[in-house]
Order: structure tokens, then sequence, then C-alpha cells
């Protein structure tokens, strides 16, 4: 009986081609970070295709993004009147941030979309946070809370 080296030698080099082939035909993974440059104001309609929507969500090129590290008072159903006046200083705000100059939305690792379709993105400009911009002047939170005084 013959020696098993040139049949193990043969099942090594035949594997690794597989491999090398597997490589090349696998298509990349998407990019994770995506780049823009626009002029943001307040939405005024659903047809805007680059507008903030509230505090922690705006529209680029038409896709609705959800900031994944900040969480702004809420415009739309606020618990109080307070909320709702935060949360229109943090819209504001967040159109004066993104406006005019180059900026970069992150993807979050693990999490792609929110339940409402919204994509997850840190949106960054020079490597910075927008969205802890927005925590440092008191306009977001890290988490979801009450901006109502109790």
């Amino acid at each position: 009986m013959g020696s098993p080296l040139p049949l193990l030698a043969a099942l090594l080099i035949l594997g690794g081609l597989f491999w090398a082939l597997l490589e090349v035909v696998t298509p990349p993974p998407l990019a994770k970070v995506t780049s823009g440059r626009a002029d943001f104001d307040l939405c005024a309609s659903a047809r805007e295709t680059d507008c903030v929507i509230d505090g922690d969500t705006l529209r680029v090129g038409g896709q609705t993004i959800r900031l994944s590290d900040a969480h702004a008072p809420e415009i739309f159903d606020p618990e109080c009147p307070l909320e709702e006046q935060l949360g229109r200083r943090a819209a504001r705000r967040l159109a004066d941030l993104a406006s005019g100059r180059p900026f970069s939305l992150e993807a979050t690792p693990g999490a792609d979309e929110d339940l409402y379709g919204r994509k997850l993105r840190v949106l960054t400009r020079d490597n910075r946070s927008l969205g802890a911009s927005l925590i440092f002047e008191g306009l977001a939170s890290e988490k979801d809370r009450s901006w109502c005084p109790a």
C-alpha cells in the first residue's frame, strides 16, 4: 500500500485553492462610512432630501437617519411644553452643526436600522460626533430620558 502523503498534499493544495477562490468571489462588506456635505434646515415636507426632522433625526439624500449616540427631546409627541421647547432647540442646533462642511455617517455595529426603518448612524465631522456635541450642550442625552420636571 502506498504512502498517504501525496494524497494529503493534494487535498491541502486543493483546499487552499478553494479558500483563495472563495475570497476572490466573495463581495466586500458594505462600506461602514458614508460621507457627504449639505445645507440643512428643518424639514417642511416629507419630500425634502436634506433636512432635520428633530434633534436626533435627519434626512440625508432622502434617507432617514437616526443618530445612534444621542437622544434628543421630542417635538412631535412631547410629554410637556419644556420638552417640545428643548426639542426645537436641539433640532435647530443639529441643522447648524450638520450644515455646510463635509461630514460622515458611520454605521452602528450590530444595529443597522431601528424599528421605524431609520438608519442608525453616528454623524461625525473632523472625527467628532455631532450627537456628542448635542449632549455636551445639554440638548440631548446618551440614553432616552424624561425632559419634564417631576
